[in-house]
């Protein structure tokens, strides 16, 4: 059995996906102040990783950086109040409340 293929982005999709990290990022960067270097590589990882799973949901850019940092808050442990799926997001946030949640 083959491995599932990795999700693919067009070029200007990647531009976009880099400018919305670079903004998301700046947005969590105060609490990595003072970290080391590998928690700070761990964290720029975590952000990006959860902005690409996102990414595939076609998410407007401000939805896409928001969901990001939440998403991405509670993989670090810094909201307890962060949601653990768009389809809790879904029903949680009226603005995403059309977003394609496969599976469900």
């Amino acid at each position: 059995m083959r491995a599932p293929r990795p999700e693919t982005f067009e070029p200007e999709m990647l531009a976009l996906l880099g400018a919305v990290y670079d903004d998301a990022w700046q947005t969590v960067a105060a609490s990595y102040v003072h970290a080391d270097a590998d928690t700070l590589a761990e964290a720029r990882a975590e952000l990006a990783a959860v902005m690409l799973r996102l990414a595939q949901h076609q998410l407007a850019t401000d939805e896409l950086k928001n969901l990001s940092i939440r998403q991405f808050r509670k993989a670090m442990g810094k909201s307890a109040t962060a949601h653990t799926s768009l389809s809790e997001l879904a029903s949680a946030e009226p603005s995403l409340s059309s977003v394609s949640v496969p599976g469900s």
